[in-house]
């Protein structure tokens, strides 16, 4: 027993060191960086999309009678149209994040405009369109001017499909959003919040490359996998838990990275922007208060009607037995 477990040390040390490789450096990394400045014409879907982000998590866990349903409609029909969006602004604003939740909720009995229809719609859509392999990586040029084509382009749109107000009619064709005076006020506060979030964030990560907490095969056919793999670890032992060097991965065309969100990469609480941009931590902290406390009232009137909904449904099941 002894002699075994030693030769299966033995084999582990041997297997650990000839696994060894260097772990990528700083400027290795660098090349696959998918965090640095975003474009000057990006800023305007940008401020858009984290509004509609913004306004449409209010989707989740329930909408309330007094929500504006059209303002949602709205919104999701520009999500269902746009043009402008290029995957690295989709990957910035993380405005599939609201969606995805909102798929995960039981609407209200009777929502109009199909909302939730609508919005499970368009969280599928998106998701097949971001495991093709010709969506262009985020650190990579072309993921600024490569766009997401729009689920819905040139044809007209039933009421039923969102309201009279959405109605395309030519190709190229977008749904125009009108906000308000209020809603533009709203949307530039909520967008200058995030971008000065963002940007300090980014200040960092743009000197400090992050290490990608994940690696995939290119190929998703098992063929293509195989090689990647067998390109890895020559010996072909691919095991669960058996190191491999970021160094051998990076710039490797078989594999591609996955790397954290903004929200999960550690940045020093004591970080100064070397542009000399310093953030109004007071301003920040009473706008996340503001924000707190409204989520907090929202919740809790969501949990009240909630509970109404619930007597409602059981006083209609108790007719129905009767």
């Amino acid at each position: 027993m002894g002699i075994q477990n030693g030769r299966e040390i033995i084999e582990q040390v041997a297997q650990e060191v000839a696994d060894y490789a260097p772990e990528a450096t700083t400027e290795e990394l660098s090349r696959i960086n998918p965090w640095r400045d975003l474009l000057p014409s990006q800023d305007g879907v940008l401020r858009e999309l984290i509004y509609i982000g913004h306004v449409l998590r209010d989707l989740t866990p329930t909408t309330l009678p007094e929500d504006d349903y059209q303002l949602f409609s709205d919104l999701l029909r520009s999500l269902e149209t746009r043009t402008n969006i290029s995957w690295r602004v989709y990957e910035e604003s993380e405005i599939r994040n609201p969606i995805m939740s909102a798929c995960n909720r039981k609407p209200i009995p009777d929502e109009p405009f199909d909302i939730n229809k609508r919005v499970n719609a368009l969280h599928k859509y998106w998701d097949a369109l971001s495991i093709l392999p010709e969506k262009p990586g985020r650190w990579l040029d072309e993921s600024d001017t490569t766009f997401i084509p729009p689920k819905l382009r040139g044809r007209q749109i039933s009421d039923g499909e969102g309201g009279a107000l959405s109605q395309l009619q030519e190709d190229d064709a977008i749904f125009k959003l009108n906000l308000t005076p209020e809603q533009n006020t709203e949307a530039t506060k909520v967008y200058q919040k995030w971008r000065r979030n963002r940007d300090h964030k980014v200040s960092y990560l743009k000197l400090h490359p992050p290490t990608p907490m994940a690696w995939f095969p290119v190929s998703s056919s098992s063929t293509g996998a195989s090689t990647a793999w067998n390109e890895v670890f020559p010996d072909g032992k691919i095991g669960r838990g058996r190191h491999v060097a970021s160094s051998k991965l990076v710039g490797n065309k078989k594999w591609k990275p996955m790397f954290r969100s903004l929200l999960t990469e550690n940045i020093p609480f004591d970080w100064v922007d070397p542009s000399g941009y310093e953030i109004d931590w007071d301003l920040e902290l009473k706008e996340s208060n503001e924000d707190y406390e409204r989520s907090k009232e929202r919740r809790a009137k969501q949990s009240e009607y909630q509970q109404v909904l619930k007597v409602k449904l059981s006083e209609e099941k108790a007719k129905e037995e009767l």
